[in-house]
């Protein structure tokens, strides 16, 4: 009962930074793209999942660790994009799932590479730096076309 009255006092607690959060990558969107705004937003809207999953690569659990990674990327693929779609439709707003070339290819690359690292079962220093490269040059690839 202790961790429900937790967890409720912590959301109430959690939403004026959401509201913050929300503000400043509106304000990041109209000055700087729409692509910087999103990146942030995904960077600082799940520093929970983030940190977990430091924590757990730093105790040496990279099963762990790549699974919340890809549990992520779960989520949103098959809970957080269909309800978005559909609130888009209640609202009224347009929210297709057309992609882009770049976004396809950057996609199918992504899961590739992710099969390629998780694969083995065994991960090192130089395959997360290969990760955050990817990631890097992804984010600067859309912050281009985008």
């Amino acid at each position: 009962m202790g961790y429900v009255i937790l967890f409720v006092v912590t959301a109430i607690a959690l939403i004026p930074l959401a509201k913050l959060i929300g503000d400043a990558t509106e304000h990041l969107s109209t000055h700087y793209g729409s692509t910087l705004g999103s990146l942030i937003n995904v960077t600082f809207g799940n520093a929970a999942e983030h940190s977990s999953a430091i924590v757990l690569a730093r105790k040496g659990k990279m099963d762990l660790s790549i699974g919340i990674g890809a549990g992520f990327g779960t989520q949103m693929a098959l809970f957080v994009v269909p309800i978005l779609v559909l609130v888009g439709i209640v609202l009224g707003q347009s929210f297709t799932l057309e992609f882009t070339i770049y976004e396809l290819v950057t996609l199918f690359l992504a899961a590739v590479i992710m099969n390629l690292i998780a694969f083995d079962g065994k991960t090192n220093w130089f395959e997360g730096v290969i990760l955050t490269s990817v990631c890097i040059i992804i984010a600067i690839g859309f912050f281009f076309i985008g």
